[in-house]
Parts: structure tokens; sequence; C-alpha cells
């Protein structure tokens, strides 16, 4: 049984056969029944699978789809409002907030890859011909390329013909296609970008963009679009005929300016991150904000200023972090879209790393490129914990972006799936409306929001723990945990301490001293879980988040040490240390630790 939908396998599919899942092409045979007789019958039609209840008029069917393997054939049973809606079918034949019958045969599933960094099916490809090989072209790369006129539904679109000129670099191209940089902004926008990263030699591709991803591609959208055109998505093929990577340059020496293609990729295109409003900043969201972009590298080369010019002397510092956190980003995003997530993800935390500090909203002194690089590193890093599973330093993240960015609706989005991953379901639905307000048209924002409010409205009248359920239930999840602990089942014991603090979710500081006592050491065990993983920009979220219950707490502040020491930010773990040997002067493991950071050399330092 499916959340409002019932099903009933007729014909079962054979083994291992295709799911379809995301933003796939499926084909399928649908007949649609209710009490007054047949309603509808589509057969053989294809459509994506998460437009396909908008396109067959029949909200549920992407759920009910998505339980499907190609060959079965099924009934399924829809709730009225997953069916046609309290409204019925619009004047046609169904009764109103009627429950629907409908025979469903799913026939084939195509891939499709959401090359989207944020997941929101904003680009999209299909795969028609693979290419060949496993190079991809990268940043500065020379493409040459032949684009399928766009379309939209049946009638095509003529590409504007003024992008087109001074694009072409040398002779001998092939009739129908152009040459040029991947990352000319002339010619190339950001879903093309993406797209084209991703591609292969001899590689032809469908590609699907929203219509404001479409607005930004100069050779992929219509040169007047009317108001009809500019709301529906824009289609084209794209075949990688050949391409030649940039050649390499060497490091630059300590003065030296940037190379020309790393400034490139700082376009603002690149750098920005969709502003919006909200109010749903987590607890401790500031400490994670100043502590994960504070610094940059004092002794590295001056590079060119990625808003134009260039910067040296005192500024340098700045300069250069920016434009190399941009560069980060943009390879980072080249990553992901070509599959390789983990290095993606390592890339956007090296970016973060590299960035100054990032000024709190009106505080008089913000720098717009910063907030910017510094909301959308944020955000892809939340989204990068979700995938790994990780929904608290995703929480994190999302509650970081919104400090400095309050007006994010993707930061809004990414807090919303986290606290619904932490079974924070009430608050989630929060951070979802709050989203709904900011992005009013956005179907992954819509369905998450609607999904969470049925959620929430399901469980009625069933209130909050009381503080003494809560205490025990959470007792018994960390005294549980600490006996995996001790007995080396280490995954396990931290899964049981990330359970135990998604029962205190609801519990905030300093409402009951008990339940703040065991926060703090839930926070601090899952700090030392994330530390023993090798990921110490989450144990930072977690000592933080500590030392909100407890400021004193002196293990807080040696996770704080410990994670900061990890990241190479000397300067702020020795500050972190000292207050822990303060708070407990004979412990041999503060001890130790300072010692270890005051004797690590280098590290980054603090910028003046």
């Amino acid at each position: 049984m499916l959340s409002g939908v019932a099903k009933e396998t007729l014909t079962p599919p054979l083994a291992g056969a295709a799911r379809p899942s995301g933003a796939d092409d499926v084909t399928v045979s649908v007949s649609v029944r209710h009490s007054g007789g047949e309603a509808a019958r589509h057969a053989r039609v294809e459509v994506p699978l998460h437009l396909a209840g908008e396109r067959l008029g029949l909200r549920g069917l992407p759920f009910a789809l998505g339980s499907m393997a190609v060959g079965e054939r099924a009934r399924f049973l829809f709730a009225p409002e997953l069916g046609y809606g309290p409204r019925g079918d619009a004047g046609r034949v169904a009764p109103l907030d009627t429950d629907l019958q409908a025979e469903v045969e799913l026939h084939a599933v195509a891939e499709v890859e959401d090359l989207s960094t944020d997941g929101d099916r904003t680009v999209l490809k299909r795969v028609l011909t693979p290419g060949k090989g496993s190079e991809t072209p990268s940043t500065g790369a020379t493409v040459t390329i032949r684009i399928g006129a766009p379309r939209l539904h049946d009638e095509t679109l003529v590409p504007a013909a003024a992008a087109l000129a001074g694009v072409a670099e040398g002779e001998g191209a092939a009739a129908g296609t152009v040459a040029l940089r991947v990352d000319d902004s002339r010619a190339v926008g950001e879903a093309l970008r993406l797209a084209l990263h991703s591609m292969r030699r001899g590689e032809l591709a469908l590609l699907t963009l929203s219509p404001e991803e479409a607005r930004h591609e100069p050779l992929l959208a219509p040169a007047s679009p009317g108001a009809a055109l500019a709301a529906q998505p824009v289609v084209a093929t794209v075949e990688l005929v050949s391409f030649r990577q940039a050649r390499e340059v060497a490091a630059p020496h300590r003065g030296d300016a940037q190379p020309r293609h790393a400034a490139a990729a700082a376009s603002p295109a690149a750098a920005s991150a969709a502003p919006m409003a909200a109010g749903a900043g987590g607890a401790g969201s500031a400490a994670v904000v100043a502590g994960a972009s504070s610094e940059a590298r004092s002794d590295g080369p001056v590079e060119a200023d990625a808003l134009g010019g260039s910067s040296v002397g005192a500024g340098a510092g700045v300069a250069g972090g920016i434009a190399s956190a941009v560069s980060l980003k943009e390879e980072g995003n080249r990553l992901f879209s070509s599959g390789r997530r983990d290095e993606a993800c390592e890339t956007y935390a090296r970016a973060l790393v590299t960035l100054p500090p990032v000024q709190p909203p009106h505080a008089g002194a913000e720098d717009p490129a910063e907030v910017s690089v510094a909301v959308a590193l944020h955000n892809n890093l939340a989204h990068c914990a979700l995938l790994s599973q990780r929904p608290a330093e995703a929480l994190g993240h999302a509650d970081a972006a919104l400090a400095i960015a309050p007006a994010s609706a993707r930061a809004l989005y990414r807090r919303a799936q986290a606290l619904d991953a932490l079974g924070r379901v009430h608050q989630a639905e929060v951070a979802a409306a709050a989203a709904v307000r900011e992005a009013p048209t956005s179907a992954p924002v819509l369905q998450l929001h609607a999904s969470l409010a049925r959620r929430v409205a399901t469980a009625g009248a069933v209130g909050p723990m009381a503080a003494a359920e809560l205490l025990a239930a959470a007792s018994a999840v960390k005294d549980q945990a600490n006996g995996l602990f001790a007995g080396g089942r280490h995954d396990e014991a931290c899964t049981e301490y990330a359970r135990g603090m998604a029962l205190l979710g609801s519990s905030p500081a300093g409402t009951d001293a008990a339940l703040s006592t065991l926060a703090t050491a839930l926070r601090n065990n899952l700090a030392n879980c994330a530390l023993l993983a090798k990921r110490p920009a989450e144990a930072l979220v977690h000592a933080d988040a500590a030392l909100q219950r407890t400021p004193g707490s002196a293990k807080a502040l040696y996770r704080r040490a410990q994670a900061l020491h990890a990241l190479g930010r000397r300067t702020e773990a020795q500050a972190a240390a000292a207050l822990a040997q303060e708070a407990s002067p004979s412990n041999a493991e503060v001890v130790k630790l300072r010692a270890a950071i005051d004797a690590a050399p280098g590290g980054f330092t603090n910028r003046a």
C-alpha cells in the first residue's frame, strides 16, 4: 500500500527488469476508470516520470510508476487527492471527490540524468547515442558541437543568430557544427556547460532545460520568446563531435596572475545563488558560518579578482579566496555532472575553506560576491550530505546558508529535507512552507511541502513527547549506542547517537536542564563519530551545536579544537584548545592536543 495508493499486480515483471526513478522517461499505457465508467485511456505514451501525473491528468501516477518495473502490469486505486482531486476532472465525466481505478502497464524506461547541481531537474540529459572512451571536456577545452533546432513541444525555435557570431575558432569545422570554448559565455550558459562537461566524444544527447535555464542559453533559447514560450521547457539535441583539452598551465608562482581560464570560470552566472526569504535558521547556524569560511591562505598567490581587474597588496588574499573558491566550485559542478559525486563534494568543501569571512546580513560590509558563492557552496554541501545519508551535517550547511542569506529558497528546501530525514516532520513542514513562499513555481519544493503537509495532518492532534518521556527515550538510545561503541561497532553506535539526537530535535536549548545536558552529550558523541569518519566539517557543526547548549563544555571545546585542527585552521584550533584546557586543566588528552596544534607547521591564519 503506497500512501493514498493501493496496488494489485496483474502481470509481474521479469527478474532484473529496469525500474524508473528521478527524471527518467517512461513509456506507459494507462486506462482510468471511476464509478461512472471509463474516464481516460492512453496507449503507449512516453512521458517524463516526474511529469506523468501532470501530462496524463492523474496526480498519483508518478508514485504508482515508481513502484513498477518494465513489463509489469498493475491495477491501482487512487484516493481523490491523488486522482482528479476534490473538484473532479474539470467538468468532464468524473464525479467530484471520487476514487479512481487505473490499469497501468510499464513498457520501457529510458534513463535521464539530472545534471543540475541541486537536483531540481532544471537541466536534464538523455543519451541517444553513447560516446566513445571515458574522457570528457574539462575547463577551457575547445569543443566542436552540432545542435539540433531547439523546440517547444512541436514548434521549432530558431537560435539567436547573433549568438554564433565570433565564437567559432579555427577552420575546417564540419557543416552544421560550431567550434567554441566550453566556457565561452557568449554562447555557452551554465546548463550547456554542465552538459558538455558530462559528454564523451561522439555522444548525442537530448537536453531538456527549464524556462529559466533556457533563457540564459544563447544557442538554445528562441531569439524573441513570447510569454507562452517563456513559461515552457526547451528541448534540443546536442552532439559532441570532438574536443581538444586546454593546454595545461603550470601552477603560478607567488605574485603571478591567475590563468585566464580560471578567471573566466568565476563569471557572475557561475557564482550566482537564488536569493529568497524566510526565517528559519537553526541553533548554532551563525557559528557554523563563521567557522566554515573565516579564513584565507595568507601565503597564497596573488590572483585575478573574480569580479574583474586584479587585486594586489593588502586585499590580495581576499580576492584570491573568492577567485579560488569560484574556480573550485566550477570544478565541483563539472565532477558532479559527470557522476563523480564524492570528488565533487570534496571539491566543494575545499572551496568553502578558501573563502574569506562572510558578513551576516545587514552588517553593512557584506560582499554580494562572497555571499553568493558561500550560499551556493553551503547548499551544494547540504545536498552532498543528504546523498550520503548525513542529515545532521546537511542541516548545519542549510542553516549556515540561511544565516548569511535568509532569503534563500534553496537553503530552506535543503533544511526541510534534512529535518525530514532527522524525523522532525513538523519543523520540516515549516521550512518547506517558507520555501514555497519564496519559490511558488518550483515543482520539487511544492512536492516536498505537499508530502510533509499530508504527514503533519495525518499526525492530527498527537502532540510532542513530554520532557520526561523524551529524556527516557533518548537516554535509552544513548546508553545502547555507548554499548555498541565500546564493543567496537562504531558505525552502528553513530547511527544510534543520531537517532537519539533526532528524538531531542523538538527540544530547544534552555527548556529543560536534563534534556540540554543529554543533547550536549549526544552532540559531542556525534562530533567524535564525524572525526573518526574523517568528516571534520560535520564534527565542527556538532561541536558548535553542543556549545550553543552548554557554552562551557570542556568536551565540546575539545571536539571543536580537534575539528579545527583537522581542517588546518590553526589559530582557531589553538583558541579552542586553550579554552578546553582552561575548563579541564588536568585532562591529558586536551594537553596533548594543544601541544600537537602548537607544533603543527603553518596551517591557515585568520584574516586581519
